[in-house]
């Protein structure tokens, strides 16, 4: 049958159809002249692929499907997550996704719903394209960045399934192979999916370690970045990260940084018989993708493990002599934009942490804007030099001569979801129903914010904060007129809001003067830009190309690989949209 008569049966328009085939989630044969012949094999093709599509599932994670990259569960959770980050639970889209799987098993196809799609059918040919991959502690995402036309044509997410079992319950490890099998299958995905691909970049979680052998091959498992033996206490009563601290004097160590784990490790007989070097998860992806046996570290990275000297971009080596194996298992660094090998012929770059990353894939104008991050905790990063840094800052290297000053409140976003429960709670007891009440604190706190309300004064530091972890959350100033939902709301938003501006004033820079703003609590907190707007006197921008940590990672190697000149180039990749009015 042709294209109308296949539209007819599934409900789809014959503009979605074409486009699927053009974005390659449909295969139909031709026959005569060049004509598609819709058997029930596309037929039933395309009635999976509307089920999908109306459960907001993207295109993208369909092609990973064919592909076996992701599964069907994987997907949907997937889909799920984002809602909740959107919306929170339960919204109508949420219970679609709910019941989906139960859909599929049942072939309730929902061929009574029509659907069109508004995406445009994409062109075939584009100029040199830059890939970039971000291994991040719960998601492997990937993009394409087309080099001439600058601009993002392609963005995946994968979940990343690889925990491991805890033999401690302060260890936080995954599996460092599983991780660089799934993420070779996600770019040799992108390197099928288009044939212009002329470098690729890689990011991903700072701080953690891994040990490999003579061979480059891994000898443990990924000690994350949330990995906490160092705190546990060593045999004078401290913790292993406070001796280590009084040993080298170097007060800016935490625990999960590498340096950390493996003054742990080492004095707990666990560093692997073998090992020649250490080196973060994504230095163990390129060892592995381009052959090499010895890791290559970006000063970025580097710096992430402690213990390292950010004037002259080397590890203090006086330091790392004080814990065994540490300088002779310590990487090689560079502060240059390196190549560090090529995989199927294309050139790959080293990697770099994942917060520089972010900055470099998200914010126009360097050295005037302020990035701002609010998901589950928060953070404020700038660029500055080497004098940024303040008492509750962190200067971390950015390029060979540039810096940014980061600082990460605990309870970012999460403070907000701590209310939500809260009223959530409440609600549940009235109707024995769990109902997600983010829109009704999204209209409240916008009612209270618009009559210019004086809200309760909340200290959000519910989780305590990285110099004082025991601090707690406090509400204050209350009074019998503004002792209310949406004074409280709209406190707390407005907490979320204080902790960033006061790293920010801690970070002494006085040059900013504007602001980028991601994350799923900008998405999911209605009035969150007007309120960072007003507290830090700037307009507010919205970043429109998505996993900004892999734009920046792919920016960063086409700079390596000479497509591009420098991170000055960089501005023309990031569109932003200026806040509402």
């Amino acid at each position: 049958m042709n294209i109308h008569e296949a539209a007819k049966i599934t409900g789809l328009s014959p503009k979605a159809i074409r486009l699927y085939e053009s974005r390659g989630v449909l295969q139909v044969q031709k026959i005569a002249n060049d004509y598609r012949d819709y058997q029930e094999t596309e037929l039933d093709q395309l009635r999976r692929i509307k089920l999908f599509r109306l459960a907001g599932i993207s295109i993208s994670d369909i092609k990973l499907l064919n592909d076996g990259i992701i599964t069907t569960d994987e997907m949907v959770a997937k889909r799920k997550k984002e809602l909740e980050m959107a919306y929170g639970h339960h919204s109508e889209q949420w219970e679609f996704c709910d019941s989906l799987i139960q859909r599929l098993r049942n072939k309730q196809y929902n061929d009574e719903h029509n659907l069109d799609e508004t995406d445009e059918i994409e062109k075939l040919q584009y100029g040199p394209l830059a890939a970039g991959i971000d291994l991040g502690t719960t998601t492997i995402s990937a993009t394409v960045i087309d080099l001439d036309a600058r601009r993002q044509i392609e963005y995946y997410s994968v979940p990343n399934c690889f925990r491991l079992a805890a033999q401690n319950a302060a260890f936080s490890e995954q599996d460092a192979d599983g991780i660089v099998k799934k993420a070779s299958e996600l770019i040799n995905h992108i390197l099928s999916t288009y044939s212009g691909i002329c470098v690729i970049g890689v990011t991903g979680q700072a701080h953690g370690i891994l040990y490999t052998d003579e061979k480059g091959d891994a000898l443990s498992p990924l000690i994350t970045w949330q990995d906490k033996r160092g705190d546990s206490p060593a045999a004078d009563g401290r913790s292993y990260c406070e001796q280590l601290i009084a040993l080298t004097g170097d007060r800016r160590l935490a625990t999960g940084y590498g340096t950390v784990t493996h003054y742990y490790n080492a004095l707990n007989g666990l560093v692997p018989e073998g090992a020649v070097s250490f080196c973060s998860i994504m230095d163990y992806l390129i060892m592995t993708i381009t052959g090499q046996a010895r890791p290559l570290c970006h000063m970025s990275i580097a710096a992430s493990f402690g213990l390292f000297d950010l004037q002259q971009n080397r590890f203090r080596r006086e330091l790392m002599a004080l814990i065994p194996g540490a300088a002779a298992l310590s990487p090689a660094v560079t502060d240059d934009f390196a190549l560090c090998g090529t995989y199927k012929g294309i050139p790959v770059a080293v990697a770099i942490g994942d917060n520089q990353a972010s900055f470099l894939g998200s914010v126009k104008n360097l050295e005037k804007s302020i990035l701002i991050n609010i998901g589950t905790g928060s953070q404020i990063s700038l660029m500055s030099d080497l004098c940024g840094a303040g008492a509750h800052t962190e200067l971390r290297p950015l390029v060979k001569g540039r810096y940014l000053t980061c600082g990460a409140a605990l309870c970012g976003g999460s403070a907000y979801a701590l209310i939500e429960r809260f009223f959530q709670s409440y609600a549940a007891h009235l109707d024995g129903a769990k109902v997600s009440q983010y829109q009704m604190m999204n209209s409240l706190a916008r009612q209270a914010y618009l009559k210019g309300r004086s809200p309760l004064q909340v200290d959000t530091s519910f989780c305590g904060t990285r110099q004082d972890p025991q601090r707690r959350g406090a509400i204050a100033g209350i009074d019998e007129q503004n002792f209310t939902p949406e004074n409280l709301i709209l406190g707390v938003i407005q907490g979320m809001c204080k902790e960033l501006h006061g790293l920010f004033l801690d970070a002494q820079s006085h040059n900013k003067c504007e602001i980028v703003a991601s994350g799923g609590a900008v998405q999911r907190i209605e009035i969150l830009k007007d309120v960072i707007r007003d507290d830090f006197g700037m307009p507010v921008f919205l970043n429109q190309n998505r996993e900004e940590a892999a734009v920046g990672a792919a920016l960063f190697a086409a700079v390596a690989a000479g497509a591009l000149h420098g991170i000055e180039d960089f501005a023309g990749f990031i569109h932003y949209q200026p806040e509402r009015d």
